[in-house]
Order: C-alpha cells, then structure tokens, then sequence
C-alpha cells in the first residue's frame, strides 16, 4: 500500500489509501451527497469484466486521524504491460474531493495525481490520458 502523508500545522495530515474498500468508497460517495457512476465501485467492477484484460485502479485519500474519506479517483487500464491508463471519460473519473474539504483540496487532488502516477510507473503504463 502505498503510504504518503502531507504534515501541516493547520490542517490534519492526510494518507493516500491504494486499496480502499467497497464500504469506504460507497462511504465516500454517500459523504458526497450525489453519484458519479463512472466512478463508481460498480463501474469499476463491469469495466474489469470487459474482454481485453481491464484492470481498475482506486486510490482514496483520507484524513489520517479521524479515517474520513476526502477524495477518491478511479482508473482503467489494460491488464498487459506499456498500456494507457485512462481518468475520466468514459473510463472512470476524478479526482473528486469532497466540497468540506475546500482549504486541503489541493493537497488531497495532488496525492490522488501522484499516487496514480506512482501506480501508472509500477505497472510500466506508457501513457495516462485525463479526461
């Protein structure tokens, strides 16, 4: 898992999650008061069923002190090495942050960019498109 946390004096430290769970992300979207389906955990899901070998990536950012999700951002990938990953479109989406998380949104829209980055280099993806 992928361990990142950005310390402030004034606002709670925050820790990227690279393998939330079904009831986090469901938490999250119930926090967000409204469905993204193509961010969905569902969506995920059917986009791993598709032929050609899809393979989902969901990153979470969360305050570390209290656990409450403040961002997510999902993507779709083939499962074979020098692939593209694809954010948004019709292949998933985000980063979202939650509207309370206003004064760290930057932050947390950040580690959800670099921690996909990190898991696009991992997978030796060779382009990652945003839509």
């Amino acid at each position: 898992m992928l361990q990142q946390r950005i310390p402030s004096s004034t606002l709670p430290q925050i820790e990227l999650d690279d393998h939330p769970a079904r009831d986090e992300w469901a938490e999250f979207f119930q926090l967000l008061g409204r469905g993204e389906y193509r961010s969905s955990y569902q969506y995920g899901e059917a986009m791993r069923c598709l032929p050609g070998g899809r393979r989902v990536i969901r990153l979470m950012v969360k305050d570390s002190q209290t656990g409450v999700p403040l961002g997510v951002l999902q993507a779709v990938g083939r499962r074979r090495p020098l692939s593209r990953l694809q954010v948004g479109g019709s292949s998933g989406g985000g980063p979202i942050v939650l509207p309370n998380a206003a004064e760290k949104v930057e932050d947390v829209a950040k580690m959800l960019m670099d921690g996909l980055e990190e898991k696009a280099r991992r997978s030796l993806a060779s382009a990652c498109t945003m839509h």
